[in-house]
């Protein structure tokens, strides 16, 4: 695809449009974040949101592939954090005094620590992804490729906000874009891109599993 077939496609989704039709065997590329130039920041966080979530298939099907992980990591680190505090500020609120005083010490540290460890989760939880992908036949595409799509798979996280259901029905609709966007973007099945999401659970169970007998052996514990 020529760059000015891309500039037009943009224009198309900016308005609302229907993209024009690619040439045979040519993969349309676009993401909403991504155009932030002809949308502004919020629009394409808004939309972003709104098509990843709710609309996964498409989404993930146009996404970009090697467009760069600066811009997916930004979107994914404002999502999650946001999230994350919405989480924290409502276990505050049920937690009363049992967490007002760890609250004044530790809100300012806590808030600046969570970006770090989205930032960290993110990269961690693409490599697994990515390395399980490899496992089981499924890494049709490179690590980048993966690593968008736990980037764009972060907007349920903002379910946060929700009291004690929240964190729950965040996980499950993650789970459940991640399967279409693995999908979509390696071009496997449903049963392979779920069992990229399962083993690495599988493989940390086992290694825990092992750990607790290690233990016990190592110790002389019953």
């Amino acid at each position: 695809m020529t760059a000015g077939e891309v500039s037009e496609q943009s224009k198309h989704e900016t308005h609302g449009q229907e993209p024009p039709l690619a040439a045979p065997g040519t993969r349309i590329e676009y993401c909403p974040w991504e155009d932030q130039e002809s949308l502004g920041l919020l629009q394409a966080l808004i939309r972003t949101l709104k098509e990843s979530m709710l609309s996964p298939t498409a989404f993930f099907k146009k996404m970009p592939l090697n467009a760069g992980f600066l811009l997916p990591l930004l979107f994914a680190v404002i999502v999650e954090t946001t999230g994350s505090m919405a989480a924290y500020l409502w276990s505050m609120t049920v937690g009363g005094n049992v967490l007002s005083e760890f609250a004044g010490r530790n809100a300012v540290w806590f808030a600046l620590l969570i970006p770090l460890l989205v930032f960290l989760g993110i990269f961690i939880w693409g490599v697994l992804l990515h390395v399980s992908l490899f496992l089981v036949g499924g890494a049709k595409e490179d690590f980048e490729a993966t690593f968008r799509v736990v980037c764009y798979t972060s907007g349920p996280e903002l379910l946060g906000i929700i009291p004690v259901f929240g964190g729950i029905a965040s996980l499950v609709w993650k789970l459940c874009i991640t399967v279409v966007g693995v999908r979509e973007v390696h071009g496997i099945s449903n049963a392979r891109a779920i069992a990229a999401l399962v083993l690495p659970g599988i493989l940390c169970c086992g290694l825990g599993l092992v750990g607790i007998v290690s233990v016990n052996l190592l110790t002389g514990a019953p």
